[in-house]
């Protein structure tokens, strides 16, 4: 075999493996590395939290649509009436904070991660309560949805309740506010793209 040809051949191998030789991550993250990096990343005393149904304090979704998995979390900072969320992407550098959103003295209800607008990219639904200075709590859903490279609030309104189910079966969710006013009636808002 001629010396250029064997050249070639470690050069290929080197470029093949080269990603593993010099350290590089190039796998796609985990739940429990993303939780490990949130922990390391937001303040001392601060809590991630889990969805009401359950799901893993961090979800791995596509949140911008660039067909890679972004890291969302939900916390309380302990000791305060203080939540937020936060999101992270693993880059080939290592972990890259987009955006960590703190709300002051509020409580979270409820907070899930759902495709409300229409497009590609799922939006951070809020559901909060905040305590005033006569110390009645008022019930709050806040909307995130990024919008040109930034998290921007969407929708900020006083309910009662809310939904995020597919009424009308076009596989697109139905962002539903109920208002009720007294005992005995109700408003509901239906909000679609």
């Amino acid at each position: 075999m001629n010396n250029k040809a064997l050249i070639w051949i470690c050069i290929s191998i080197l470029m093949l493996g080269g990603c593993s030789i010099v350290g590089i991550d190039t796998s796609a993250p985990t739940a429990k590395e993303a939780e490990l990096m949130f922990e390391q990343l937001l303040p001392a005393g601060t809590e991630l939290l889990s969805t009401p149904e359950g799901t893993a304090v961090v979800q791995l979704v596509n949140v911008d649509d660039d067909n890679q998995l972004e890291a969302v979390a939900l916390y309380r900072i302990t000791g305060q009436d203080h939540i937020g969320f936060a999101v992270a992407e693993k880059k080939w550098t290592g972990w890259e904070r987009i955006e960590n959103r703190s709300l002051k003295d509020q409580n979270l209800n409820y907070g899930i991660l759902a495709n409300i607008i229409g497009d590609p990219r799922p939006e951070i639904i809020l559901s909060t309560t905040e305590k005033s200075a006569d110390l009645s709590q008022t019930q709050t859903v806040l909307v995130y949805a990024l919008q040109s490279e930034e998290w921007k609030q969407v929708f900020h309104q006083d309910v009662n309740y809310f939904s995020t189910e597919d009424l009308d079966g076009d596989l697109k969710g139905d962002f539903v506010v109920i208002h009720q006013d007294d005992g005995e009636s109700a408003l509901a808002s239906l909000y679609r793209e």
